[in-house]
């Protein structure tokens, strides 16, 4: 009974130590994207915004026609969170907005040697803002503490306390309308078009000769 007792106060220990080795190597969460949208607004003026539950300053960089925002450290909330937003149709300057993970060796590295990138080292996330032919990246930035929830509330069930607020930061990147200059390109020159394939001519039979 003696060495059973021994056995048991060492495997405790050692499942003690264990659980306190695995709490030192989680540390503290990283932060997370909660939300990220797009939404035109009035006089032709679009704005993105991101909710991260984190302080984060975005690290920026301009190269040709793109617009790259870097989030050090930051990881999407859910997997609909690094989904391209098509924003070509609104009469807005942003044709489209893409999110892309980034692993340790960089953006330079992930985006591939054919494809011309900037040149930020570090794990995040990588914003990427695709503006329209023709029209030059402009645009402002800001961040500000909010309690902005990108879930919805709903209706608490028997028993249930509500969910405290959460602070996340709010970065918002504002997008204003190039004017339209004499003889500069206008909205239906600027916009993508689809192709759409000649349709071929149905051929009718002609109608059977009467008797």
């Amino acid at each position: 009974m003696r060495r059973s007792g021994k056995w048991l106060l060492g495997f405790g220990l050692l499942v003690l130590a264990a659980g306190e080795a695995v709490a030192k190597d989680a540390g503290p969460r990283p932060p997370t994207l909660d939300w990220i949208g797009f939404r035109p607004r009035e006089a032709g003026t679009s704005e993105l915004f991101m909710l991260v539950t984190q302080p984060v300053k975005p690290r920026e960089q301009v190269v040709g026609d793109r617009i790259y925002l870097m989030l050090d450290g930051v990881v999407p909330a859910k997997r609909n969170n690094t989904r391209s937003l098509d924003t070509r149709w609104f009469e807005t300057p942003v044709a489209a907005i893409t999110v892309k993970k980034i692993g340790k060796k960089g953006c330079t590295a992930c985006l591939g040697k054919k494809v011309a990138g900037p040149s930020m080292p570090g794990a995040g996330l990588l914003i990427t803002i695709i503006m329209k032919p023709k029209l030059a990246p402009s645009y402002t930035m800001g961040s500000e503490q909010s309690e902005m929830d990108p879930v919805p509330p709903h209706e608490l069930r028997p028993g249930e306390k509500p969910k405290a607020p959460v602070t996340r930061t709010l970065i918002r990147v504002g997008f204003e309308r190039p004017p339209i200059e004499a003889g500069a390109a206008t909205d239906d020159t600027v916009r993508p078009r689809l192709s759409e394939p000649d349709v071929e001519p149905i051929k009718i039979p002609p109608a059977p000769k009467s008797k």
